[in-house]
């Protein structure tokens, strides 16, 4: 738009248009941020190679007694 109004034609006032600049904005997110997902799946993993591993020890003494 290569066109540069300065008088009004609804209401006739003469260099009562000016340009008002655009004003970029980015919203920011606050919030904490949640664990990810790969990082729980590891903690799940992790987990339950302990449960097996406390299993088998029991297993095994029970076994041997």
């Amino acid at each position: 738009m290569s066109t540069k109004l300065k008088n009004c034609d609804a209401c006739s006032a003469d260099g009562s248009l000016y340009r008002v600049p655009s004003i970029a904005y980015s919203t920011k997110n606050d919030k904490a941020p949640e664990k990810k997902s790969g990082k729980l799946v590891k903690e799940f993993i992790n987990d339950a190679k302990k449960e097996v591993e406390r299993e088998k020890n029991n297993m095994t003494k029970e076994f041997y007694k």
